[in-house]
């Protein structure tokens, strides 16, 4: 995951004349074309000298890209061993055919342009927007679309969504200066059309501590963290960021803390999804909130809408049928997964067939000794079994709080011995009200690989989410994975 790189130029102008749009009523001089695109190359000439990988997203104030030097500079930028993708946002009236061209003649590698692309319905017809994106997309460029969502424009948002191939993400754009709030059928709506858009309807605190490495250049020269830290000139103090919020899309493309990014990957600026092949995901306090009992309806909707790109996969500490119980709202759409810390394996192939594995565990306590347990740590001891072969044993708190790190070593050190003395070997499992027992060889990492491996699925191929330190060595298997806080 490179570095994330926005630049904007002196560009103020643009050829489409929306009513809302300041730039439609500018025109730029030659002599301004010409300082723009000075700017331009002296920007090039600052991205040949970084020294690690990174994307470039050109964020012009206007349209950029009928302009015949933006796609030369494009080019230029696409022959940088270590820039990984070029893109802009463009309002996509540019002649196609011409412009590609020129990148082409200019040497531009088309396997790294990224298009971000936004239909204005009063300045073009659907048809016309859909046969560029076609033409578009057989000359194998990765781009979206999208458009506001100004609720007066609904039907055309829904023609736009139909006319085009499901390959194609439509995104909808939140309509600032709005005073009415969206009623639910819009929301449901919208929704609909964009699985994310409910991101764009959330608060975010301005945290610069959650944001991945990321610059925006301004035509001059200056550097700021994102597009908004650079609209708050004057008013940041330190490395503060100088926002209350992050709440708009390039901004919010760089933090950590949004686990749909995931999907965006590695650079969620472009606004192009890209699904892993599987992905793992952990169940209570990563998708269903901690202290509920199921999954919430949005988040249902997001994973079943995820599930028809990608193969789910559970890698949870709870068995199968607890997890099934909190998760009986996407059963249907679910590829396996791993339970019971890795106890018990379990995969559902294309035509409904399964296979299981249970990972054996001796037995730690006798019925005398579990008594004994029990009542010394106030705690209840349940085991789960697969034809009388004992799999998991989860240790259980009484007390509300869970156990303090004192109790817990205390507890930990009392097992060691009692296995030592029967010479059993075993992985635990520590929760936060929970200690989880499994054979030597069972835990959500090796789990995890068992699948992959019966499943031809490539690490690179894979990504997975959790929200626990336990979590992390399953986390690592894979290049896409988000640790939630």
């Amino acid at each position: 995951m490179g570095k994330q790189i926005f630049y904007r130029g002196y560009l103020t102008s643009c050829n489409y004349s929306c009513s809302y749009c300041p730039f439609s009523k500018r025109k730029m001089t030659e002599r301004q074309k010409e300082r723009d695109r000075e700017a331009l190359w002296n920007f090039i000439a600052q991205m040949k000298k970084e020294n690690s990988k990174h994307a470039v997203l050109i964020v012009p104030y206007g349209e950029a890209l009928v302009h015949a030097y933006y796609w030369r500079a494009m080019a230029e930028l696409s022959q940088i061993e270590l820039l990984e993708y070029i893109g802009c946002q463009t309002n996509f009236s540019f002649p196609l055919e011409r412009m590609l061209g020129i990148y082409e003649e200019c040497q531009g590698k088309k396997e790294k342009l990224r298009l971000w692309c936004t239909f204005h319905p009063s300045m073009t017809t659907i048809e016309r927007f859909v046969e560029q994106c076609r033409k578009l997309k057989l000359a194998g460029v990765a781009f979206s679309v999208g458009m506001v969502g100004n609720p007066k424009e609904i039907s055309t948002l829904l023609e736009l969504r139909r006319q085009l191939p499901d390959s194609i993400y439509v995104w909808v754009n939140k309509m600032d200066g709005r005073k009415e709030s969206y009623t639910v059928e819009e929301l449901e709506i919208f929704e609909k059309i964009d699985p994310y858009f409910s991101l764009q309807m959330e608060h975010r605190k301005a945290d610069l501590q959650r944001c991945r490495q990321s610059v925006f250049y301004e035509a001059d020269g200056s550097k700021y963290f994102c597009n908004l830290h650079a609209s708050s000139k004057g008013k940041t103090e330190g490395n503060g960021c100088g926002r209350r919020e992050c709440n708009c899309y390039l901004a919010y493309s760089n933090r950590t803390d949004i686990e749909e990014l995931l999907f965006f990957q590695p650079y969620p600026a472009f606004r192009i999804p890209s699904y892993p092949k599987a992905i793992f995901l952990d169940v209570d306090g990563t998708i269903v909130n901690e202290g509920e009992q199921e999954l919430t309806d949005v988040m249902a909707e997001q994973l079943r809408h995820l599930s028809q790109k990608s193969k789910i996969f559970l890698a949870t500490e709870l068995p199968y049928l607890e997890a099934m119980r909190k998760c009986r709202k996407i059963k249907d759409c679910l590829s396996g997964g791993v339970f019971a810390g890795g106890g018990h394996i379990r995969i559902q192939t294309e035509n409904n067939k399964i296979w299981e594995q249970w990972m054996p565990l001796a037995d730690i306590f006798s019925i005398e000794q579990q008594k004994i347990f029990e009542k010394k740590y106030r705690l209840k001891i349940r085991k789960y079994q697969h034809n009388n072969q004992l799999y998991r044993q989860t240790l259980i708190t009484r007390n509300k709080e869970g156990w303090n790190k004192n109790e817990q070593e205390q507890l930990k050190k009392e097992l060691k011995k009692m296995a030592e003395q029967k010479n059993i070997s075993y992985t635990l499992h520590p929760e936060k009200r929970h200690l989880g027992i499994t054979g030597e060889n069972a835990d959500k990492r090796k789990g995890v690989l068992i699948i992959c491996q019966r499943e031809g699925i490539a690490l690179e191929e894979g990504a997975a989410v959790g929200n626990s330190k336990e979590d992390i060595p399953m986390l690592e298997l894979f290049p896409q994975s988000f640790l939630k806080e």
